[in-house]
């Protein structure tokens, strides 16, 4: 659903031959980020026009070494390390700091007493994934190179699907501050800004696509999903 909503925003821009187009929504869901990656390949591969996922071609950006570090570095009184903002995935740190910073009254002051919370993670319950580069002559990776990969990758995601069925945060919520949230913003705002402009003047030639688009297939398969809304006992959409 929200590949073809992005599908039907952009369009209507395309037909009119706007020669760049940007679509983002901020919402940090894989399954949504390829949606709508997936939504402004379509639009490109229709119409022409370069088209791509703002929020992806930040994540990739965010991906780089110490990059939220550099938006925090002359924070006063920032306690956060580089270590524990790795695994600062949800509700923590980064999430609570921006919330107090721009909507504290929304914000129940318990957050300052919440104890750090991380799954602990095992070298067995991590694999690298199949690389796009890492192919034999025909152009594809060996059959059972690629299962093995799937069926890791799948183990991983079950596994960190149960731990939010326990838990409602993932970092470091007590280590927030308005300032954090206020320079992380910032950093983030102006890093936004330039891939827009890259994006302006490269077009085509830039790479659109979060880490996350290798993923594509997996997290936007149907069976996913039903396994998903089994496993949080969400309520399955209804057939015509």
């Amino acid at each position: 659903m929200v590949r073809e909503a992005a599908f039907h925003l952009l369009k209507p821009f395309a037909q009119q031959g706007f020669g760049r187009l940007l679509i983002s929504s901020f919402h940090s869901s894989p399954r949504h980020i390829c949606a709508l990656e997936e939504a402004a390949d379509l639009i490109a591969n229709e119409f022409g026009q370069p088209t791509g996922s703002l929020f992806s071609m930040a994540i990739a950006r965010v991906d780089e070494q110490d990059f939220l570090m550099q938006g925090i570095k002359n924070t006063r009184g920032c306690k956060i390390t580089h270590q524990q903002l790795l695994s600062d995935f949800h509700a923590g740190f980064i999430e609570t700091s921006l919330a107090v910073h721009l909507y504290p009254k929304l914000v129940k002051q318990i957050w300052n007493t919440l104890e750090p919370l991380t799954e602990k993670r095992t070298d067995k319950a991590t694999s690298s994934p199949v690389r796009e580069d890492d192919c034999c002559t025909s152009g594809k990776a060996p059959l059972w190179q690629g299962v093995l990969s799937s069926v890791a990758e799948i183990a991983e995601l079950a596994r960190k699907l149960d731990y939010y069925r326990s838990f409602n945060y993932h970092g470091y919520p007590a280590l927030a501050s308005a300032e954090a949230g206020r320079d992380l913003l910032e950093h983030l705002s102006q890093t936004c800004a330039q891939l827009v402009v890259e994006f302006i003047h490269q077009g085509n030639k830039m790479d659109c696509h979060s880490p996350l688009w290798k993923y594509r297939k997996l997290l936007n398969s149907s069976v996913l999903e039903r396994l998903m809304m089994k496993f949080f006992k969400w309520p399955l959409p209804k057939k015509d």
